[in-house]
């Protein structure tokens, strides 16, 4: 549940932010899927994104808005993959640092992937 109120405002303000910053996924159409549904449905293929998944735009906007001085302190993440992935890159971005605490059953590709966008263990 959000602690404040969201504005109109506030989404336009974070759509301008991330509109160079992230890919504009494609709707896939397929008429299969449709069918079995009843109605037309148009998903967005957000693995386009550089980071495989829509997560960077939460984590982005997130960073975005802490202070300078939290910025400089760096973030905390709980993540078994995206989130992580979407996380370390934001706060690439944003000049900010970010530590990533996985479990220990999480595939070895989700690790990996995070490690190799950023400084991490």
């Amino acid at each position: 549940m959000c602690a404040y109120p969201v504005f109109l405002d506030d989404i336009h303000y974070v759509a301008t932010a991330l509109d160079d910053l992230v890919v504009r996924a494609p709707e896939l159409e397929n008429e299969d899927v449709d069918a079995v549904l009843g109605e037309r449905s148009l998903p967005r293929a957000e693995n386009f994104q550089g980071t495989g998944a829509f997560k960077i735009r939460g984590a982005y906007n997130r960073v975005l808005n802490l202070t300078y001085e939290e910025r400089a302190r760096g973030t905390v993440n709980y993540s078994s993959g995206n989130h992580a992935l979407g996380s370390v890159r934001a706060d690439q971005m944003l000049g900010s640092s970010a530590v990533i605490v996985m479990l220990t059953d999480v595939p070895t590709a989700k690790i990996a992937a995070a490690r190799a966008l950023g400084d991490t263990k």
